[in-house]
């Protein structure tokens, strides 16, 4: 991880283990079969957006892993997408690209309303 992840991204994700326990949405998502649903998917992507965005409130650093990477913004989201299609079924996959969709779609509208422009 320290290849990928610069220090404020390991010290926050540190901290994140040590203090997260699992819930069951955690056990649905990692019980979540390759050949899930679309409606199944749909839904559990949306069950865990609220607290996708609660741990990214408290560990805002993992929100920014590019800015304090060893290397390029490139290389570290590459790396991050082969890890993903690694550790997770194509359900899994769907889920965690649906959930990176909408938290870029939140990012865009929370810089519209601050009349922000450029960017993602």
């Amino acid at each position: 991880m320290t290849r990928v992840l610069g220090p404020r991204s390991l010290a926050a994700y540190e901290s994140l283990l040590r203090a997260e326990g699992t819930d069951s949405l955690d056990a649905e998502f990692a019980q979540l079969p390759a050949d899930a649903d679309e409606p199944t998917r749909v839904d559990l992507a949306e069950r865990m957006l609220p607290r996708v965005l609660e741990v990214l409130r408290e560990y805002p650093a993992l929100g920014e892993v590019d800015a304090n990477a060893p290397h390029s913004q490139r290389f570290t989201s590459n790396t991050i997408d082969m890890a993903i299609t690694d550790l997770y079924n194509t359900a899994q996959q769907d889920v965690v690209g649906r959930l990176r969709s909408s938290l870029v779609d939140l990012v865009r509208q929370a810089r519209r309303e601050r009349g922000e422009t450029g960017g993602q």
